[in-house]
């Protein structure tokens, strides 16, 4: 088979598990294959057609002629076959191949290979957060100290550092109390000179109080949008539409599957994983981080917090990275 051409899509090209394969119609109906065949010839290779898009390689055809007669579902298929066979090349594998079918093939494997290392990148990244808030866990009971129920690695980080790295277990209850007093009293003074401002608008990126009256998965939620999206106006006061906005995307995420049927989080703390995910997807959509022009009307808008977690945010980042969401 030295003479016959490289097979037109890679070895390794699998589709199968992907329903959809593109149809070009203005090219199809255009093509010699629609004005030259009968019904039945035509529907023998649209069928030849659909049914190589899940073949390994992705868009070829076993060259046996028992095998393509079942594949075309035909019940001619000796009158058949010639016509439905056209534009099928056999090459060096001994496979058959469509240019176009195997131009498509190409396409969507490159597309399903990106996807695949998206999710590993993301996969590794939430191996990491997760490993990173296990070890600051088990600092904080090492030195008897209970860490919050699904407290962000922002929190967990501010109390290893309270109570791990200024040693506060082994303080007499005095010099522990008088150290958080300070903490809280620069937390405070964080919190004013935040509010306040320049005179120009609210701060950049500026960090939302810690609030003992919030849920603990509220202020995780928080503090993510704080550590992601620093660019993005901080969230310095809760206000009922800002909780009602966090507490219906909770729900949605909690509640609604992905597209292949999986969960998209069992628990919070899964809850907060995806949340991180889907924070730095935002990351790459322009119109939410202010990249190039706006509408008029809108020249000086920036995204706040209660919009990305709305119907409209998710809509803007989802829809652009449907799989993995």
């Amino acid at each position: 088979m030295a003479d016959l051409p490289d097979p037109m899509t890679p070895a390794d090209c699998d589709l199968r598990g992907m329903p959809f394969m593109p149809l070009e119609t203005v090219r199809l109906l255009d093509s010699d294959l629609f004005i030259l065949s009968s019904g039945d010839q035509f529907k023998a290779a649209v069928a030849l057609w659909c049914k190589s898009w899940n073949q390994i390689p992705g868009g070829s055809l076993p060259d046996n002629d028992q095998i393509l007669e079942a594949l075309s579902g035909s019940k001619v298929w000796k009158k058949v076959r010639e016509m439905a066979l056209r534009g099928w090349v056999k090459c060096s594998d001994g496979r058959l191949y469509h240019p176009v079918v195997a131009q498509n093939a190409i396409q969507a494997w490159e597309s399903r290979v990106d996807h695949r290392e998206t999710n590993e990148s993301r996969n590794e990244r939430q191996a990491r957060w997760r490993k990173k808030v296990k070890e600051m866990s088990e600092l904080l009971r090492s030195v008897n100290v209970t860490p919050p129920m699904n407290a962000s690695l922002a929190e967990l980080e501010r109390l290893v550092l309270l109570h791990v790295d200024n040693h506060v277990d082994g303080q007499t209850s005095t010099e522990a109390s008088t150290q958080a007093s300070l903490v809280d009293d620069s937390e405070t003074a964080n919190k004013r000179r935040d509010s306040k401002g320049t005179g120009k608008g609210k701060k950049r990126g500026a960090k939302a109080p810690t609030s003992a009256g919030l849920p603990t998965w509220l202020q995780a939620l928080i503090d993510l949008w704080h550590e992601v999206l620093p660019e993005l106006p901080g969230v310095v006061v809760m206000n009922a539409e800002r909780e009602q906005a966090a507490k219906d995307f909770r729900h949605w995420v909690l509640t609604t599957p992905r597209r292949d049927g999986t969960p998209r989080a069992n628990d919070d703390v899964e809850f907060l994983a995806w949340t991180r995910d889907y924070f730095e997807r935002a990351r790459h959509n322009d119109f939410i981080m202010g990249r190039g022009a706006r509408s008029p009307g809108h020249e000086n808008w920036r995204c706040p917090f209660e919009w990305l977690l709305s119907a409209k945010g998710m809509q803007k980042v989802i829809e652009q990275t449907t799989e993995a969401a």
